[in-house]
């Protein structure tokens, strides 16, 4: 595979989910979860363990291009309230080889899938730090509920420019 990367993509998701009784602030608190201490620490631990790939370019070069789309990802997030309702909506452009058409780009960009993973892993790391009271169960429920129905309204594209 080659990984010159000299073909820009416009992509994104929109997407709309009820709020299930969550606040603004929780929501754009789920929508975030990719800044949590969490997270952040796992990436850190991860990237160190992925450095003994650097001597693949191709796996590299994956690994490169996986944080790039995640970091872009969320840096681009925008977001709307309108009577219980998110609207939700991802746009970026990024580069990728002259052979990825459509289908390829969209695999590697995932849509809402990536927000419920993290999401996953964040509420799991906060479970095994401390005690959870049956309140925190509920909300947790609520935000995987809200995610979910995120994911399944969403539309994704990926389109080419020239």
């Amino acid at each position: 595979m080659s990984t010159k990367c000299n073909k820009k993509w416009k992509v994104g998701v929109t997407s709309f989910a009820n709020k299930k009784e969550l606040t603004n602030e929780q929501v754009k608190n789920i929508l975030d979860c990719y800044n949590s201490k969490e997270y952040q620490d796992w990436i850190i631990e991860v990237d160190k363990k992925d450095k003994k790939y650097d001597i693949y370019p191709d796996a590299k070069w994956q690994l490169e291009k996986s944080r790039e789309i995640e970091k872009l990802w969320y840096e681009n997030i925008k977001v709307d309230f309108n009577h219980g309702i998110v609207d939700f909506c991802v746009s970026l452009e990024i580069d990728f080889p002259e052979s990825f058409d459509n289908r390829d780009v969209m695999g590697w960009i995932e849509g809402c899938d990536r927000l419920v993973k993290i999401l996953l892993f964040v509420q799991s790391e906060k479970i095994c730090d401390s005690h959870i009271n049956l309140g925190d169960y509920e909300v947790d429920k609520r935000e995987n509920e809200f995610l979910e129905e995120l994911s399944k309204n969403q539309k994704m594209y990926a389109n080419l420019l020239l």
